[in-house]
Order: structure tokens, then sequence, then C-alpha cells
């Protein structure tokens, strides 16, 4: 009966047909705050896959609202980091919330701040101890997740929030793949590792120092091997380059580790 309501209450978000807080929302996807059966607010995930290929995914059961469930599932479990309470995951027929063809339903984690600007705060205010303890914290939910199978090329600073309890949580895992032993996934490891360091060097650019002591803490705590190291910097450079393109901002990254080429 209950999976009957989260429908219900997923069409009247899908169709914006009640009180909600829109987050989000693009053509394919969308992710609004509004209120679950039990009257307190949730937050609902949609995305709209079509074609063979969303087919697939969807009897394979690895289409993004599966794969993000899963993931908040397991973590949840182990209380390995900081994340949402997996509600509701729902696969969803048109005209079901206006053709949107899957649905996650999580915990409303209340009115987050973002972490990148928390960090920037940090910085300028000069408090070298909270930004000490953010860093620590998100290089241990990084390992956590790695010995724990996931590896997630979206695994960015703009997917962690500061919750109101002032804790730093992590959202978004839709596009986490869970692997027995990552080592031999090097690219996707790689790619992974990569994106983290990327995201950081544009929250704290252009200081060249904090981004070396950051990189160096964080290959001391994975001890990734030199294949994975040299995807991380390839994608790291992947990024600045695009930066660059549409910026003009040209930051370089440095890896203790050496280049791509090593």
């Amino acid at each position: 009966m209950s999976m009957k309501l989260w429908r219900d209450y997923a069409f009247t978000v899908g169709h914006h047909t009640c009180k909600m807080d829109i987050l989000r929302e693009k053509e394919d996807s969308l992710v609004a705050r509004a209120e679950g059966i039990y009257g307190k607010t949730v937050i609902y995930k949609f995305w709209r896959r079509s074609g063979m290929r969303a087919t697939i995914r969807k009897y394979t059961r690895t289409n993004a609202a599966r794969k993000e469930w899963q993931a908040l599932q397991l973590l949840n479990e182990r209380g390995i980091c900081n994340v949402p309470r997996p509600i509701a995951c729902l696969d969803l027929k048109a005209p079901l919330s206006s053709s949107y063809t899957e649905c996650l339903i999580e915990e409303d984690m209340g009115i987050c701040l973002d972490a990148t600007e928390c960090l920037n705060g940090h910085i300028r205010a000069g408090r070298e101890n909270e930004v000490a303890h953010f860093e620590t914290v998100i290089i241990q939910n990084t390992v956590a997740l790695i010995k724990c199978g996931f590896l997630d090329p979206d695994h960015r600073l703009p997917n962690f929030i500061i919750t109101p309890n002032d804790e730093i949580c992590r959202l978004d895992f839709e596009l986490a793949t869970r692997v027995y032993i990552p080592s031999l996934f090097p690219k996707l490891y790689g790619e992974m590792i990569g994106t983290f360091i990327g995201s950081y060097i544009f929250a704290v650019q252009p200081n060249q120092f904090r981004v070396k002591l950051f990189t160096k803490r964080l290959q001391d705590e994975l001890a990734a091997s030199e294949k994975v190291l040299a995807q991380a910097t390839i994608t790291v450079n992947r990024m600045l380059a695009k930066q660059y393109k549409e910026i003009g901002l040209d930051s370089r990254f440095n890896p203790p580790w050496g280049s791509e080429e090593k």
C-alpha cells in the first residue's frame, strides 16, 4: 500500500501539481523537495530515459535510480559515510510523472549549505582548523567509498553538502558502480580520483600550495597504483583544459606522483 501512495505522491510532484521546492531541473531530470506520505518533506529525484539502452538498464537494474538506491542502502547499512536514507525506488510509466521513467525518493537532509562555498569561507576567514577538518572528512569518505567497492566518476566537491547539524553529507550516486576489486578498474578508479582532485582545484584556485598538500594526503591514504594515478592526472588535465577553453582561466596540475607519461 505504501508503494502505491508513494507513486501517487510522485505523480503530483512530477506534474508540478503540488506545493514543492524545485532544487534542480533539467530537460531530462528533476530534483524537488515536497511532502511525503508521512507528512514530512522528502526529496524526489526523477529521470527521463528512453531508447533500447534505457530499457536494458531498467531490466538489468543498472538505471540511475536503482544504482543510487542500492548505493544509499548499502552505505546506510554499513555507516560508511553520511548519506541520505533511501525511502522508495519507482519505475514509472507514462503518463505517470510527466513521462519521467524512474524516481528515487530519499530522506530530506534539511536546508543545507554548499560544501565548496563553506570551504572557501573557511579559507577566506583563515579558519585553518576547519579547513583541515573538512579536507580530512572528504578524503576519508573517498577512501571509504573505494574500499567498499564504489567507483564514481562524478565524485566531486559539489556533490557534498553541509547539513543543518554541521555534518558533511555526500549526495548523488546515480553514476556510481559497485565492483569487488577497485584496483582491477584503473580507468574508472582514476577518473573518480581525478574528478575529485579537479573539483578541489576549482574550489581553491589559484592556491597551488593547498592543491599540493591535499593531493599528497589523498595519495598517501589511497596508495593507488601507477595506472590509477596516471588516469587521475589525465582526468584533471582534461578538466583544466575545459576550464581554460570556457573561461580562459589557466590552472596547472603538478601531481606528487609525476605526469601521466611516467
